[in-house]
């Protein structure tokens, strides 16, 4: 059990649309702006090979690709996949065996014109890749916001008689919604707000 004057509430929108979490006395105006913002999934999967055997891409998009986005890391053998709305959506049945073997298909045409899949196989080492749609302590992986509901990240902020402040990337009222940039300085604007409140 904690005490304090103040807490700074960042839960992920799809926890608080779950409906398991309970704020005593309840905050109907909070929970409604949290079930009026989408929550969307992303599929990521990072692919960590033996050795880098192509130069350092930057971004690539792969138009119609099961994974569309890729980006190497010019740190090492790194490459990252991902896949954002539909195209996770469509992805989130995958196992990752499943997404492993895509994945090195698309990589294939990509960096080899599509012959070097057993190539790619071979220099593997490890493919990581995390469910957010399953996750219980996050339950999607970002918020958007859907036709009018532009006041819905300022409703979710607004805090709540001067001891509860909400920050996160769902509080975000500029153009860097949905990114970690955003929630970081969400997170500023609460400490701010708190304070002030002295």
């Amino acid at each position: 059990m904690y005490s304090g004057g103040a807490a700074v509430v960042t839960l992920p929108v799809g926890v608080l649309k779950a409906g398991d979490l309970i704020f005593e006395p309840s905050l109907p105006d909070k929970i409604e702006a949290a079930h009026g913002l989408e929550f969307g999934n992303v599929a990521k999967v990072i692919f960590h090979f033996r050795d880098t055997t192509w130069d350092d891409f930057g971004f690539i998009h792969v138009p119609n690709a099961p994974i569309p986005t890729w980006w190497s890391d010019s740190r090492g053998p790194i490459i990252t996949g991902w896949a954002g709305g539909a195209y996770a959506d469509s992805l989130l049945k995958f196992s990752t065996k499943q997404l492993c073997t895509t994945g090195l298909e698309i990589l294939s045409r990509i960096l080899f014109n599509g012959a070097a899949v057993p190539v790619l196989r071979r220099q593997l080492l490890a493919v990581h890749y995390h469910n957010w749609a399953e996750d219980p302590d996050i339950l999607g992986a970002y918020s958007y916001i859907p036709v009018n509901g532009m006041d819905l990240p300022k409703l979710l902020a607004a805090p709540v008689a001067g001891t509860l402040f909400f920050a996160g990337e769902a509080t975000v009222t500029d153009a860097q919604t949905g990114t970690v940039f955003g929630a970081l300085e969400t997170g500023q604007r609460a400490a701010r707000e708190i304070l002030a409140m002295d």
